[in-house]
């Protein structure tokens, strides 16, 4: 449950800094009439920007389930020998020994 609040405040804090971002911007772009470089960035919208990254990667990972074995080894563990090779689509119930059986039995 503390994973989606985690999740929750690293959303926030990157819409926050995103918002913050724009508005740096444009009064900055308003002030001098030049572009701005992320070497121009305020500390603390970086510092922002980066903590609401990590603080959502790990709000999104500690939210995951189980990861599954990718190994089979423990799934076949579990089936038996027979049931490997039962395989109902392959049955064929409809075939030559109907047509075969009369001409067979005449002989």
């Amino acid at each position: 449950m503390l994973h989606r609040y985690v999740l929750v405040f690293g959303l926030i804090l990157l819409v926050h800094s995103t918002f913050s971002t724009i508005q740096y911007c444009t009064l900055y772009k308003s002030i001098s009439r030049s572009s701005i470089s992320l070497a121009k960035q305020p500390l603390h919208l970086l510092l922002e920007t980066i903590l609401g990254l990590f603080m959502s990667i790990a709000g999104i990972t500690a939210g995951l389930p189980q990861f599954k074995d990718i190994r089979k080894v423990n799934e076949l563990n579990r089936v038996t020998y027979d049931s490997l090779s039962y395989r109902p689509s392959f049955q064929n119930l409809d075939h030559r020994s109907r047509v075969l059986y009369p001409i067979i039995n005449t002989n």
